[in-house]
C-alpha cells in the first residue's frame, strides 16, 4: 500500500465472501477504488515545514482533541504571498482557532475549499515579502471534534493519522505529496488521563504525572509525517541496534506484547538485510477496538494501528504486522504510479511478510502462507484464494490492476508468487540487490511497474529471458494447469522414468522450470530433477538408481500452479455459482414466456400493423 493510502482494507468476514459469490453469479463486477484523493491546491509559492513542536490535549470524556504549537516554515523561492496552511483531508474534524507570529501582518482563518467543505485553510499575509531561504515561525491553535476515517477520540482510546490532516501543513504546492508537506522534525507532547500512554513517531523522551494528568514527550530527529494512538495500553519494547520496536495492547492476547515486539523486531531486521536500512528511527504497533473503523489495519510512517481481532493466534498475526512494516520501504520510501502500480507497493509489502516469515519461522511457513494464508489474515490473499477468484471471474493481469476491492486481494494473492518465482529465476543476490537499487533510484519518488520490470531485465541480462517471464505472469491472466503421465521400467543400471507433462490451461503454454519429486517405497529418491517446459506437451526421461513409485509435480512449491489441495472451496464456488446461474436463467425464461403468452391479469403484447 502506498504511504498516501495508509488504510489496508482487510475485511475477512464470511459476509464479504458471500457477497463476492453473489456478484459473480449475477455477472456483475464492481471495482472499488481505495484511492484517497489528494487535495488539489493551486501551484504557486512553495513553503516547506522544517520543524513542528505540537502539544496534543486529549479529553476522552468530552471526546475532543485540541492542538497548539509552533511551526517553522522555509521559503523555497521568492514568496510575495505568505504561507497558506491546510487542515483536514477527508473529514471536517478540525478548525483553526488562531495563527499568529512576528512576521504575520494578518491572517484569514478557516477559508473553505469551494468543492471540498472538509478542507480549511489559513492564509497568512507577511509584513514583508519573503526571499528564498527565509524562515517564518507561526504559533497555532486548533480544535477538533468528531469522528473520521482514522481519527477519533473515544472514552477508551484516541487515534490520529497524518492522512486525515490533523495538524497544520503547507497547502500551496501541488507538486509534493501530502506526507512530504506534513513531514518535519520536532516534538510531540501528549496531555492525557493518567492511566493512558501514547505511541507516536520518534523517541519517547520523558513521562510525568501530576494529579489525574499524564504528559509524554516524543522527539523526532528526522522529518516524518506524524500519527498517534493513545489509551490504557500494556506496552512492551524490544530494541534492535538503536531502534525501539514497541507493541501497545488494549486487552490480553494469546501472544503477549513482549512476544509480539520480539517477533516484529526480528521481522524488521530480516527485511532490513534484504531491502536496506529501515527508514524510521522507531516502529510501533497499537491495538484499536474492533468495529471502530472501516479498516483492518492502518499503516502510518512510524507505526501501525490494527484492530483487536488481527492479533489472534500465538504469533499475533506476524504476516499482518510485517506487511505493514514493509510499507516503510514500499509505499512510504518509494511510491508508485501508472498501470499496475499496486504491484510496486502493496504486493512488495506482502512479499515483505513472506521474507519475515522465512526468517522467523522458516521457508515452509512462508510457503504455507503463500498457499493458504493463515487464520486471522485475508484468506483470499493466497494461491487458493487466487484460484477461487478465477472461479468467480475476478481475474485480471497484474499489469492492469487498480487499487482497492477485489483487485487489492488479487495483487496480494498472485503478486507475491510472481516475486517468489522471479527471485528463484535470478537468484537471491541479484533479486534483492535490484530491489535495493530501485529504492536508491526512486527514494522519495513514485516508481512505475514498467520501471521495475526494466530494472530486473537489465540486471539479469538476456539469458534470463525476463521479458517472457513478465509477459506470462504480469500481462496475462491465469496460471498453469499441468497434467502428468509417467511410467517406470527397470534397467541394468537401475531404472528409467519416461513421461509427458501437458499444459491444459487455456492460452499459450508457459515457459517453466519444473521440479519433479521422486519417491520409492515411501522415501524420496535423491537428486533434484528439473524439466524445462516450453510447449503444450513436453516429454521427459530420467535415469534413476532405484525403483520409483511416485512422481510429484513441484513438491517445493516453486511455481504458482493449480494443485488438488485448492480444489474443495473452488469447486464448491463453481458448483454453487453454476446452480444459481441456472436457477436465474430458468426464472428469466419463465417470466419471458408468461409475458409473451399474455396470462390473465397481465397485458398481452399489442399486435403490430
Amino acid at each position: 500500500m502506498s504511504c498516501e493510502l495508509s488504510c489496508s482494507g482487510r475485511d475477512h468476514s464470511s459476509r464479504r465472501q458471500l457477497h463476492a459469490v453473489a456478484l459473480c453469479v449475477l455477472l456483475v463486477t464492481f471495482g472499488v477504488s481505495g484511492v484517497a484523493r489528494t487535495q488539489e491546491e493551486p501551484t504557486g509559492s512553495v513553503w516547506t515545514l522544517t520543524r513542528m513542536d505540537v502539544d496534543v490535549e486529549l479529553n476522552p470524556e468530552e471526546e475532543t482533541l485540541n492542538t497548539s504549537g509552533v511551526l517553522t516554515l522555509r521559503c523555497e523561492f521568492e514568496c510575495p504571498v505568505g504561507p497558506r496552511l491546510g487542515l483536514n483531508s477527508r473529514d471536517a474534524i478540525f478548525e483553526f482557532v488562531s495563527v499568529e507570529g512576528a512576521d504575520a501582518a494578518s491572517v484569514e482563518l478557516n477559508i473553505p475549499h469551494p468543492e471540498h467543505p472538509a478542507w480549511l485553510y489559513a492564509q497568512v499575509a507577511l509584513v514583508e515579502p519573503a526571499r528564498q531561504g527565509d524562515e517564518v515561525q507561526l504559533r497555532f491553535e486548533c480544535s477538533g471534534e468528531g469522528k473520521g476515517n482514522q481519527i477519533r477520540v473515544d472514552p477508551d482510546v484516541a487515534t490520529a493519522s497524518w492522512t486525515d490532516g490533523w495538524y497544520p501543513f503547507p497547502a500551496d504546492d501541488s507538486g509534493r505529496s501530502m506526507s512530504q508537506r506534513m513531514s518535519a522534525t520536532g516534538t510531540t507532547t501528549f496531555r492525557m488521563p493518567v492511566g493512558w500512554t501514547s505511541l507516536s513517531e520518534g523517541r519517547l523522551e520523558r513521562r510525568t504525572e501530576e494529579g489525574d494528568e499524564a504528559v509524554e514527550e516524543w522527539t523526532l530527529d528526522v522529518p516524518m509525517a506524524r500519527s498517534f494512538a493513545a489509551g490504557p495500553y500494556d506496552v512492551a519494547r524490544h530494541r534492535i541496534g538503536d531502534r525501539d520496536v514497541s507493541v501497545y495492547l488494549l486487552t490480553p492476547k494469546e501472544a503477549t506484547a513482549e512476544r509480539l515486539a520480539e517477533m516484529l523486531a526480528l521481522a524488521i531486521e530480516a527485511m532490513e538485510k534484504r531491502f536496506g536500512a529501515f527508514p524510521y528511527p522507531s516502529y510501533g504497533v497499537a491495538e484499536v477496538p474492533d468495529e471502530r473503523f472501516e479498516w483492518y489495519a492502518a499503516s502510518q510512517q512510524g507505526l501501525i494501528m490494527a484492530v483487536s481481532r488481527s492479533f489472534r493466534g500465538p504469533d499475533g498475526n506476524l504476516p499482518l504486522l510485517a506487511h505493514e512494516a514493509a510499507h516503510a520501504w514500499w509505499g512510504s520510501l518509494v511510491g508508485s504510479r501508472g498501470p499496475g502500480n499496486t504491484v510496486c507497493t502493496e504486493t512488495l509489502a506482502q512479499y515483505g511478510a513472506v521474507v519475515a516469515l522465512e526468517a522467523v519461522h522458516g521457508v515452509d511457513a512462508a510457503t504455507e502462507f503463500l498457499d493458504f494464508s493463515i487464520p486471522g489474515y485475508a484468506p483470499r490473499q493466497s494461491a487458493k484464494g487466487y484460484f477461487e477468484m478465477i472461479a468467480r471471474g475476478e481475474d485480471r493481469p497484474l499489469s492492469q490492476l487498480e487499487p482497492g476491492g477485489w483487485q487489492h486481494d488479487l495483487a496480494d494473492a498472485k503478486g507475491p508468487w510472481v516475486y517468489r518465482m522471479l527471485r528463484r529465476r535470478v537468484g537471491d543476490d541479484l533479486f534483492f540487490a535490484t530491489l535495493r537499487g530501485l529504492i536508491d533510484t526512486y527514494r522519495g519518488r513514485n516508481m512505475s511497474l514498467d520501471e521495475l520490470r526494466a530494472a530486473f531485465v537489465e540486471a539479469a541480462g538476456p539469458e534470463a529471458e525476463l521479458e517472457t517471464f513478465f509477459e506470462q505472469w504480469m500481462d496475462r491472466t491465469g496460471a498453469p494447469e499441468l497434467e502428468l503421465q509417467w511410467d517406470y521400467s527397470s534397467t541394468d543400471r537401475g531404472g528409467l522414468i519416461e513421461g509427458t507433462i501437458r499444459q491444459i490451461q487455456t492460452g499459450e503454454p508457459y515457459h517453466l522450470f519444473l521440479t519433479l519429486g521422486l519417491a520409492g517405497s515411501g522415501s524420496p529418491v535423491g537428486g533434484e530433477h528439473v524439466v524445462e517446459l516450453r510447449e503444450r506437451l513436453t516429454e521427459f526421461s530420467l535415469a534413476v538408481d532405484e525403483r520409483v513409485d511416485e512422481v510429484v509435480l513441484d513438491p517445493p512449491h516453486h511455481i504458482l500452479m493449480w494443485r488438488p489441495e485448492y480444489e474443495e472451496s473452488s469447486l464448491a464456488i463453481r458448483v454453487f455459482g453454476a446452480a444459481v446461474a441456472l436457477w436465474l436463467t430458468a426464472v428469466v425464461v419463465f417470466h419471458w414466456r408468461r409475458r409473451a403468452r399474455g396470462k390473465p391479469g397481465t397485458a398481452a403484447p399489442a399486435e403490430s400493423g
